[in-house]
């Protein structure tokens, strides 16, 4: 999808601007945090008049004591725009460190769940022209490569949800005076004024950057620019991707090293972020950094057969590589289903209990489950691939593992559906 010009107004013309990307959908979740640039999203998408069904999910990230009542009043201010709404809650315990980084993950991973089992076919976000220039300025002070710097695309995949951005040729400043016009109040999250977080600290010295010629605009520009650059690689990266991997239904990819090896490094480093995405599931990416010792230490002889990153396994097996889920790494956390019912299981699949399926059952992998001894492991598939496998485990027992064709004896109803989800791009 092509840049757009900022909307000079947001009356009907600059609406459909601004939202003709999403006519193609019939149901979409609004991201809305209650800040100023989610509000006003929520605001413009109640105003146009498109076909799309809309449902406004606001995340309670359980960081401060007034953020459930934030999100609370969100979803009523939403219903009363006319919206179904709903509040997701990340319960689980809070890290010290990155914590910023941890939330946004949970917050994606708890849309992306949400929009599997409801049939939404994505989550549009309030990202900005503002955050575009804000993201460059970070990911520069980190020494990111050409990825980590281009834009912010209009459309992505996260944890298997498609990301919809139509606000990211639009300022804040337009969206807080659309606000100001409308008499729309909004929530000022203290932490937006907490200099601890890297992304404020850009954002107050704004006014020193801009002196130096740093304005968003132009950051914005720059970003857009080395998008192009980062669409030239990834297509380079896809041909060697076809000529060099093999994917295999049980999750897993077979890589040709000489093919592999042949490449330059850039494409090679593009391929494996690629693969350790994909097969890494819920874990964080890795960085690049990572993926660089990654690099160098596939092209070393005699220094072992094995390494792990981005909760991937990569094993050398004579002129091939394989990478896989890392079972060890994976949440244990049995996850219930009922027929009829769809989820979204280690952001890798999305998996459906068939409606005559008869009882619940739960979800875990297969390496967990008390009876996988009953399992035969398919000789062509490594240990560690094989215990990464979705298992639907009913009675205590395993009764289904859709990939490699086993079904419990005596077990005729039983059915369901393992699709894989589309890879994310963490942007």
């Amino acid at each position: 999808m092509s840049p757009r010009k900022p909307a000079a107004e947001f009356g009907p013309a600059g609406l459909e601007r601004l939202f003709s990307p999403l006519r193609r959908f019939r149901h979409l979740a609004l991201a809305v945090s209650g800040g100023s640039d989610s509000t006003a999203l929520m605001i413009l998408a109640a105003q146009w008049q498109g076909p799309v069904k809309f449902t406004v999910l606001s995340v309670d990230h359980r960081l401060r004591p007034q953020s459930h009542d934030e999100a609370v009043a969100t979803r009523d201010r939403a219903r009363s725009l006319g919206f179904a709404a709903h509040v997701l809650t990340w319960r689980a315990p809070k890290a010290v460190s990155g914590l910023q980084a941890r939330a946004r993950e949970a917050r994606y991973r708890l849309m992306a769940d949400w929009c599997a089992k409801h049939g939404a076919e994505g989550v549009v976000t309030a990202h900005t022209l503002d955050d575009q220039a804000e993201t460059l300025l970070m990911r520069l002070a980190r020494g990111a490569g050409v990825d980590g710097l281009a834009a912010m695309e209009e459309e992505h995949a996260v944890y298997g949800a498609r990301v919809l951005r139509p606000l990211l040729a639009t300022t804040r400043e337009a969206l807080r005076a659309h606000l100001s016009v409308r008499k729309a109040s909004f929530f000022e999250d203290p932490s937006n004024a907490d200099p601890s977080f890297e992304r404020i600290r850009f954002r107050q010295a704004r006014e020193q950057l801009a002196a130096l010629g740093l304005k968003p605009q132009s950051l914005a520009l720059t970003a857009r620019r080395l998008g192009r650059a980062r669409q030239a690689l990834e297509r380079a990266a896809d041909e060697l991707e076809g000529r060099a991997v093999e994917h295999h239904a049980e999750g897993h990819a077979i890589i040709a090293r000489a093919a592999f090896e042949a490449a330059p490094a850039e494409i090679r480093l593009r391929l494996l972020v690629r693969l350790l995405i994909r097969i890494g599931g819920a874990s964080p990416p890795p960085r690049l950094s990572e993926v660089e010792a990654l690099s160098a230490w596939l092209a070393e002889t005699g220094s072992g057969r094995s390494r792990t990153l981005g909760g991937c396994r990569v094993q050398k097996r004579g002129a091939s590589l394989i990478v896989g889920r890392e079972f060890g790494r994976m949440s244990a956390r049995p996850i219930r289903i009922k027929p009829g019912e769809t989820l979204l299981w280690d952001a890798r699949y999305r998996i459906t209990l068939e409606r005559g399926s008869g009882r619940p059952m739960t979800v875990v992998p297969l390496g967990e489950a008390k009876n996988r001894k009953k399992v035969a492991r398919p000789k062509s598939l490594p240990d560690f691939v094989f215990k990464a496998l979705p298992a639907l485990v009913k009675n205590g027992k395993v009764a289904l593992v859709p990939q490699i064709g086993y079904r419990a004896r005596g077990d005729e109803k039983s059915r369901a559906e393992i699709l894989p989800v589309a890879p994310s791009r963490h942007n």
